[in-house]
């Protein structure tokens, strides 16, 4: 029962917590700006934040470490690249 609950208010905190994040995040892109998605997996915060705001693919930069989620990400034709944090970002300023 107090595992249950825990998870429970772990995800509901998780839930609250990226919910604000985006929000943030589009507030700040909405007067333009660029957004680097560091973990972007296959692009599902690009599909998040493009509810929130729009946000052209030319705004919008992942960087990933796993192939296999890059791969759905490019043939929909977001900017997403594999990458390692812990090495310096393989982006200019």
């Amino acid at each position: 029962m107090i595992n249950a609950y825990f998870t429970s208010l772990y995800r509901r905190t998780m839930r609250v917590a990226y919910a604000t994040a985006i929000k943030e995040i589009g507030l700040t892109l909405a007067n333009g700006g660029r957004c680097l998605d560091c973990g972007a997996q296959s692009g599902q915060t690009y599909d998040v934040l493009c509810r929130e705001i729009p946000l052209s693919l030319q705004r919008y930069f992942g960087l990933e470490w796993n192939h296999d989620s890059i791969r759905p990400a490019r043939q929909r034709g977001l900017n997403i690249i594999q990458g390692d944090l812990n090495a310096p970002l393989p982006y200019r300023d």
